[in-house]
């Protein structure tokens, strides 16, 4: 009994001698014709690699998801910067996602052009929305929206907060060198008032800390063990010739703290 009738490829009448030989086709070029779209099916239609033998049974058509997506994508080759309208090219390869900007959705050719166009937009567009949570008092202009833990005011721009004193200062007097902070001349912590601002480095920061003496030390920092009284008790009973272990001891501190409070290298406010 024959076993197939009609040819595989071609789908013509096979002649009887072809169904008693149990052949497929009709002719060698029906033949070749189907292993050449057999191989093509074995491979993937991105990038040209051999699928393997569960993913041909599975019909797939793509090696892996990334050819997938690939083979999906319908972006031109060639983009316009919405900045400095330069023509750049997008690279295609997923890999490289966060090393280039392929991002979906990229308008910028670099990093620096959306920097610089995010900050001119600051300046265009965000006055009236930065202003409108500012209650203007007769000293202190006070940020009424979201604060940190310390007290400094928070402005959402682009989807990153950023301190509301140095958008302040952005808004009126262009933008920060590299290095330098916000300072605070009315020690107002949500105050964005561009007359109580300034510019000075981290080492400004400090002195302007220490001369306004927001420096915790003393009985009022958080890890002290002593207290005044304590610090001359153990200073008139030195004198007396104590020895400083037993002093260490009884106060529960080390010998070298001790040491150091005797000789004012420590606790040098308390005479």
């Amino acid at each position: 009994m024959p076993y197939f009738k009609k040819c595989k490829q071609c789908n013509k009448q096979l002649t009887k001698e072809q169904q008693w030989k149990k052949q497929k086709h009709c002719s060698r070029k029906c033949y070749i014709e189907s292993s050449i779209r057999i191989v093509k099916l074995t491979l993937c239609q991105q990038c040209d690699k051999e699928l393997t033998r569960s993913q041909i049974m599975l019909k797939n058509k793509f090696c892996s998801r990334e050819c997938d997506s690939l083979s999906r994508r319908k972006y031109k080759n060639q983009h316009k910067c919405i900045y400095c309208k330069k023509i750049y090219e997008r690279k295609f390869n997923l890999s490289d996602r966060n090393k280039t900007n392929i991002s979906s959705g990229a308008k910028y050719c670099s990093h620096d052009c959306y920097y610089k166009h995010s900050s001119d937009e600051l300046k265009r567009l965000l006055p009236s929305r930065f202003w409108s949570k500012v209650k203007k008092t007769d000293t202190c202009w006070l940020w009424t929206s979201n604060k940190t833990i310390f007290g400094y005011g928070q402005f959402s721009h682009n989807g990153q907060p950023r301190a509301a004193h140095r958008v302040s200062w952005e808004l009126t007097n262009g933008a920060i060198p590299k290095s330098l902070f916000v300072l605070h001349k009315c020690d107002n912590p949500p105050c964005v008032r561009p007359d109580h601002l300034f510019l000075g480095t981290h080492k400004d920061n400090m002195i302007d800390r220490n001369k306004k003496g927001r420096v915790s030390h003393g009985e009022k920092h958080y890890a002290t063990k002593l207290k005044s009284k304590d610090i001359i008790d153990i200073r008139k009973r030195n004198k007396a010739k104590e020895s400083l272990l037993m002093l260490a001891k009884e106060y529960g501190i080390s010998i070298q703290s001790a040491c150091d409070i005797t000789h004012y290298r420590t606790w040098k406010h308390i005479p």
